[in-house]
């Protein structure tokens, strides 16, 4: 390893790299590149570069949130991995990160491939690191790809002097470790294909496989695009009437209600008395999700309508709710030429007391209701920042790009991300992929004007805190709600009108 050339500048770049030396990897269409660039809209020709040497621009790394982008590749895409860390890095930084001299990176191709042959030599000749990237290692008997002169040298520098690993083995124990290896590559590429092969039809079940209906009301409503609702509700403690009233105080024009075993005699009930209310049964032989026979019932009835997947303790409330109904709300993201809004998500915990000085008790009160003293409405000022990422759809099983709201809470030292983006309402379309907990949607044109989602944890929060219309008119004067200046914008001109 010889002396270090000048310092690279990396001030406008998330890291310094070198391109991988193999033709079978040089690019991310390669033989053995990166299996989902398609899907990942990444150019054929875009090279990868090998993350065993790396120079790192720190701040702009922690900036974009590199590392959180890159885990949540590895957890979307772990079906078809092939470089794991390498690959997530290459994914997350395409065409973010400029190249490396070489020399700084000599790895094992360099001795191996007949490819670009005089520049190799130059590299062996003149390495400022090496980098045993082979199954082989330089203290094994039989390796053989070279510098392993080198690899001695530094050796004998350390407390290991002069140590050498026993004689070679014998003919008989190499040609059974090569066969090993090789039986294992295979069984792990069999294993690898039966799992995507067992997933997709796990996938294809759960999108054909509706829930059973239960009640009697007729699905035919011609072609006129309405607002329906998804609603899984899974906890018997959940009101149900509270939660159909709600919806339709809202402006949704159409319910499909997935319940459990304990809820059909109720949903059944209600769906006498309203027409518009469409009950369905979870079965519990059938190995599906909730969410995965929600997303079958969307795929089915949703498509060309405005639509609204809830949780079991979910409310839908957005800023000026007492001006904006929701049907007019769609039609102005509708006119935007967009199809789906963000909507932030805030978390009403009732762990800890909110002592913040701009909620006195008569708002805490309006707010909550008659509830435990410990009850707390957590405030969530912190600053979210957009970046792209991946997601998995775990009905369909796609793998798409999705441009996800962090919030970033790294400057307080707390080393966790947090999703705190949705998407809803959204205009379905056949094709669409979305992630389990609607954090992002594929194909989806999203629109600028903001709402704001509300997640109500514990089923005494859903029943008390949403009984009134403008509750989130509260939240906004209470400073726990933030609205947009389109959405203000909006609520000013129907105010007028």
């Amino acid at each position: 390893m010889l002396h270090p050339a000048s310092p690279h500048n990396v001030d406008n770049t998330s890291l310094l790299a070198v391109p991988e030396l193999s033709t079978a990897s040089a690019c991310v269409s390669s033989p053995s590149g990166i299996r989902l660039y398609r899907e990942l809209k990444l150019p054929p020709e875009q090279k990868i570069f090998n993350s065993g040497v790396m120079l790192i621009n720190l701040r702009k790394w922690r900036h974009e949130h590199v590392s959180a982008r890159a885990f949540i590749y590895l957890d979307a895409a772990r079906q078809y991995l092939r470089w794991h860390d390498q690959e997530a890095l290459n994914v997350v930084l395409a065409g973010d990160w400029d190249e490396l001299d070489s020399r700084w990176n000599v790895t094992m191709h360099t001795v191996r491939t007949s490819a670009d042959t005089r520049r190799h030599a130059e590299l062996i000749k003149n390495p400022y690191i090496v980098h045993f990237n082979s199954a082989r290692k330089p203290w094994q008997t039989d390796f053989s790809l070279g510098f392993q002169d080198l690899f001695y040298h530094y050796l004998d520098t350390t407390a290991w002097k002069d140590w050498r690993p026993d004689a070679a083995s014998s003919l008989r124990n190499r040609i059974a470790r090569v066969i090993r290896r090789a039986a294992q590559k295979r069984i792990h590429n069999a294993s690898t294909q039966l799992r995507l092969a067992s997933s997709k039809l796990a996938h294809w079940s759960a999108v054909h496989a509706l829930p059973g209906k239960v009640d009697r009301n007729s699905l035919a409503t011609g072609n006129d695009c309405e607002i329906r609702a998804f609603i899984s509700v899974v906890d018997p403690g959940v009101s149900l009437l509270h939660t159909v009233t709600y919806y339709r105080n809202i402006g949704v024009d159409r319910i499909f209600l997935l319940v459990r075993k304990d809820n059909v005699s109720e949903a059944r009930r209600l769906s006498v008395t309203d027409r518009y209310l469409h009950v369905f049964a979870c079965n519990k032989r059938q190995n599906m999700t909730i969410h995965s026979r929600n997303r079958a019932l969307l795929g089915r009835y949703g498509k060309g309508h405005w639509c609204v997947l809830v949780d079991n303790n979910e409310m839908l409330c957005f800023p000026h709710a007492g001006t904006i109904s929701l049907k007019q709300l769609c039609n102005f993201i509708d006119e935007s030429g967009s199809d789906a809004m963000i909507f932030r998500v805030l978390n009403l915990l009732p762990e800890r007391i909110d002592t913040s000085p701009s909620i006195d008790q008569t708002q805490r009160e309006n707010l909550a209701g008659q509830g435990p003293d410990d009850l707390t409405l957590s405030r969530d000022q912190r600053h979210c920042v957009k970046v792209n990422a991946v997601a998995r759809d775990p009905v369909t099983g796609r793998i798409f790009t999705a441009p996800l709201l962090l919030e970033d809470i790294q400057e307080d030292g707390d080393p966790s991300i947090r999703f705190c983006s949705k998407v809803a309402p959204l205009k379905f379309r056949h094709g669409m992929g979305m992630d389990q907990h609607i954090m992002a949607v594929d194909g989806a044109r999203l629109a600028e004007a903001r709402g704001a989602l509300l997640r109500y944890t514990g089923s005494y929060m859903a029943v008390r805190l949403s009984t009134s219309r403008y509750s989130s008119n509260q939240l906004l004067d209470a400073g726990i709600m933030q609205s947009s200046a389109s959405l203000e914008e909006l609520s000013r001109n129907f105010t007028r009108s």
